[in-house]
C-alpha cells in the first residue's frame, strides 16, 4: 500500500473515533447529572467510571417506593427521585436533616428507628432496622426533661435538661430474650438459685435477672443497642412533667407495678411476665419501670453526679468510679420511695443479684 494512503486511512479512523466520542459525551454529560459523582462512580457497582461507571445511588434500596423526592437515605448525599439518584440539594427536600455528626464508618447507623442507615456514602434500605432492631420499643422524642428531686441529697439539685430523641425497650429483658445471645455465643448464662430466673421452666417471659453489668451491656450490643444513660431512663421512666411515679402520683401498689406489697412479687414470691402492670406505665410506654427488678444503667455512680454535671444537654454521667447506678425497684422492695422515678442506687458492677435486671435503648 502507498505509504500516503496508509498515513491518509489511519487519520481518517481517528477522526471517526473522535467525532464517535464527542457524539457521546454529548449525549451524556456527567456535570449536569445530578447522581454522578466521580469518586463514588470510580469503582462502583457498575465498575469502572464515566458513562459506564454512573453509579446509582439508589442501588441496595429494596423495594424502594417509585414515589417522585422519596429518600433513599436519612444521611448521605443522594435521595431518590423516582427511581433516579439525585442528590439531596436537588431532591425538592432535604432528605440528609437530622443526621448529624453520622460516623464516617461504613454501615453506621443514622441514630433513628426509620428503615435506612449509610453504608459509607451510598444510601441503603435497612429492613433489620426497621422490622427487628426497633420492635418492641417506645420513642422518646427530643427535649427537655425535669431531672432529679428534693428527697435525696444524691437526686439534686433539681435541673431542666435536654436529650436527644432516642428509643428505649418497652420491657425488661427477658429470659427467652437473653437465651438468644448465650446461644450465638456471644452472652454467658445469667446466675440461678433462689429467684433467679435463668433454667427454671416457664420463667421464658420474665425479667432475666441475677445477671451483672458487663453481662447487660454485652447484650445490648449484641442486640445492636446499648445500656441506656442514667437520663434517659429517667425521661422514660417520668416523662417531661416531673412527675413522681412512671404513672403520675398515686400511692405505688400492686395495681402499678410488681413489688413487695403481701409478700414478695405482690404475694407470688418471684418476678412477673414482663408489662403484667399496664397501669403502672410511663407516659413513653415503657412498662416496669418501678417495679419486677431494678435496672441497670450505663452511667457509673457518684452521690454528686447531678451537682458535678457540667453540661445539661445529652449528659453521660462521671467518667470515673467503681460502682455503676441501678434503677427503678425490684418485686422485694415495698418502700415507695424506691418507685419514684428520680430515685437513684448503685451496686458493684460486678455483682449479680435476684433483683437486678436491664433493658436497652438506641
Amino acid at each position: 500500500m502507498n505509504m500516503t494512503v496508509w498515513r491518509w486511512n489511519v487519520a481518517l479512523v481517528i477522526v471517526i473515533v473522535s467525532l464517535a466520542l464527542g457524539c457521546v459525551e454529548g449525549l451524556y454529560d456527567k456535570e449536569s447529572d445530578p447522581s454522578y459523582d466521580d469518586e463514588l462512580n470510580n469503582g462502583g457497582n457498575n465498575g469502572g467510571s464515566g458513562c459506564a461507571g454512573r453509579l446509582n445511588a439508589c442501588g441496595g434500596c429494596e423495594a424502594l417506593s417509585s414515589t417522585p423526592g422519596a429518600s433513599c437515605g436519612s444521611c448521605g448525599e443522594y435521595a431518590c427521585n423516582g427511581q433516579n439518584a439525585v442528590r439531596c440539594a436537588d431532591a425538592g427536600a432535604n432528605a440528609c436533616g437530622g443526621c448529624e455528626a453520622l460516623s464516617s464508618t461504613p454501615g453506621a447507623s443514622c441514630g433513628s428507628c426509620g428503615e435506612y442507615a449509610c453504608n459509607g456514602q451510598n444510601a441503603v434500605r435497612c429492613v433489620e432496622r426497621s422490622e427487628s432492631l426497633c420492635a418492641g420499643m417506645v420513642e422518646v422524642p427530643a427535649g427537655n426533661f425535669i431531672r432529679g428531686s428534693d428527697v435525696s441529697s444524691n437526686e439534686q439539685p433539681v435541673s431542666t435538661v435536654y436529650l436527644d430523641g432516642y428509643w428505649i425497650d418497652e420491657t425488661e429483658v427477658t429470659v427467652d430474650a437473653y437465651a438468644a445471645c448465650v446461644s450465638a455465643g456471644t452472652c454467658s448464662a445469667p446466675g440461678t438459685g433462689n429467684y433467679c430466673n435463668w433454667g427454671v421452666s416457664g420463667r421464658g417471659s420474665h425479667p432475666v435477672n441475677c445477671v451483672n453489668w458487663t453481662q447487660s451491656d454485652t447484650y445490648c450490643r449484641w442486640a445492636g443497642k446499648g445500656l441506656p444513660t442514667e437520663g434517659e431512663w429517667e425521661k422514660a421512666a417520668r416523662g417531661t412533667d416531673g412527675r413522681t411515679y412512671p404513672w403520675g402520683e398515686a400511692s405505688p401498689t400492686c395495681s402499678y407495678a410488681v413489688m413487695g406489697e403481701g409478700g414478695l412479687g405482690c404475694g407470688q414470691d418471684r418476678t412477673w411476665p414482663v408489662g403484667s402492670k399496664p397501669a403502672g406505665a410511663s407516659p413513653y410506654g415503657a412498662q416496669d419501670m418501678a417495679g419486677n427488678v431494678w435496672e441497670w444503667v450505663s452511667d457509673r455512680y457518684s452521690p454528686s453526679a447531678y451537682a458535678d454535671a457540667g453540661s445539661m444537654r445529652n449528659p453521660e454521667g462521671p467518667i470515673s468510679g467503681s460502682l455503676r447506678v441501678e434503677r427503678g425497684g425490684g418485686f422485694g422492695n415495698d418502700d415507695a420511695g424506691t418507685r419514684r422515678a428520680a430515685a437513684r442506687s448503685h451496686d458493684d458492677p460486678a455483682g449479680a443479684n435476684v433483683l437486678l435486671g436491664f433493658r436497652c435503648a438506641r
